[in-house]
């Protein structure tokens, strides 16, 4: 009876709806990546226009940072952003110190009339260092720095900034505990303070000393025999660090 006649049976029915959403999956895939994609661009385009704005910056301040000045009429203080954030920041950015760094929140960016910007930055003007505060994330990866992205080192533009030197670490004995001597403790390049930590090696933090204006000297006091570490970083963000046994 219906010999003949053309038709749409069950199975080509089920097969014409198996492609279709097979293609509306890789259309709202597609779209998926090409926003992320999107996305991406616009963050590298972020850091791009930050790093070139730090760079006239530091043009700018380029006498006070080489005479050791810490920079602080640009940006606040790092403290009053988000602690986890920072913290998170420095980690993905593999930044150990915090030294010379200046939050960039949207005011601050506003003010110095930094157009196509979005985000909210870590900045050391003297290092020429920017990290982003929130990162971003594509294909696996965690981005904070123009540097991760490019596959470049931390030295921006191929800045040499040198390390820190140090003569010599000793210690004599005293009445009454032992005094520990750091000798001619040189900066790196663009340097011109630096700060001493140390740490006894069964104590969890590290005693901040105090700040040096130049390559000098130092010596303190300690109290016990033991393991003491200590840490040494400069304006550049370069450090040093020891270990010396009493």
């Amino acid at each position: 009876m219906f010999k003949g006649k053309s038709g749409v049976t069950l199975i080509s029915l089920v097969v014409t709806i198996i492609v279709l959403i097979i293609l509306a999956s890789i259309s709202v895939y597609s779209g998926l990546a090409s926003i992320k994609s999107s996305r991406y661009t616009r963050f590298q385009n972020e850091l791009e226009i930050m790093q070139a704005q730090v760079n006239l910056l530091y043009e700018r301040y380029q006498e006070q940072i080489l005479k050791g000045t810490e920079i602080t009429e640009v940006g606040k203080d790092i403290s009053i952003a988000d602690a986890n954030k920072v913290s998170t920041a420095f980690s993905g950015a593999g930044e150990t110190d915090s030294s010379g760094y200046r939050y960039f929140d949207k005011e601050t960016i506003r003010n110095l009339e930094i157009d196509g910007i979005n985000g909210e930055f870590l900045v050391n003007i003297a290092t020429r260092n920017v990290i982003s505060l929130d990162g971003y994330e594509y294909e696996g990866i965690k981005y904070y720095t123009l540097q991760q992205i490019n596959g470049e080192s931390a030295e921006i533009g191929g800045l040499d900034r040198g390390n820190i030197t140090v003569g010599s670490v000793t210690y004599e004995e005293m009445e009454k505990g032992y005094k520990i001597k750091i000798e001619n403790v040189q900066c790196s390049k663009y340097s011109g303070w630096y700060s001493i930590k140390y740490r006894e090696e069964k104590m969890g933090m590290y005693l901040t000393l105090e700040k040096r204006e130049t390559n000098a000297n130092y010596e303190f006091e300690v109290k016990s025999e033991g393991t003491y570490h200590i840490l040494i970083t400069d304006s550049a963000g370069k450090t040093y660090e020891t270990t010396i046994e009493i």
